[in-house]
């Protein structure tokens, strides 16, 4: 049986982690909407790829960065309902983390093949976790 301040613990942990959640998902958006932008714009403004690559590294890949750690230090202790949710988010976050680190590294390279190749490691960071950031459910496909 569970102590009262044993499961006081447990329900400010779980509260924590739930509030990191939040917070994270709602960075993610701004994340990847600034993402977009930086991409869309550096054409038109006719920035360099190393100027891009930086603002790539600070606006972008150290948030995603900040983002694990934050999760990590919110994981609860024990079987928590969120813990599940928490290491598929730290995992989503590291992988944009290092797939704007390769972008970033790529543009400076003026390297073609790496850039593309980085787009596509965060587009496949965000079907892995769809549905299970956000806590719906997948669409099922309609029945034949």
């Amino acid at each position: 049986m569970l102590s009262r301040a044993s499961t006081t613990n447990r329900l400010g942990e779980e509260q924590k982690a739930c509030e990191a959640i939040q917070q994270f998902l709602g960075e993610d958006q701004r994340t990847s909407r600034r993402l977009g932008s930086l991409l869309a714009n550096s054409a038109r403004n006719g920035q360099s790829f190393d100027a891009l690559a930086s603002e790539i590294d600070t606006d972008v890949a150290a948030v995603y960065e900040r983002s694990f750690e934050q999760l990590l230090n919110a994981q609860p202790g024990g079987a928590a309902p969120s813990a599940p949710r928490l290491e598929l988010l730290q995992s989503y976050a590291n992988e944009r983390a290092e797939a704007a680190r390769e972008l970033s590294q790529g543009l400076r390279a003026q390297d073609t093949e790496q850039i593309n190749r980085a787009l596509e490691h965060a587009r496949q960071a965000a079907p892995a976790t769809q549905g299970k950031l956000t806590g719906k459910a997948s669409p099922k496909p309609a029945p034949k």
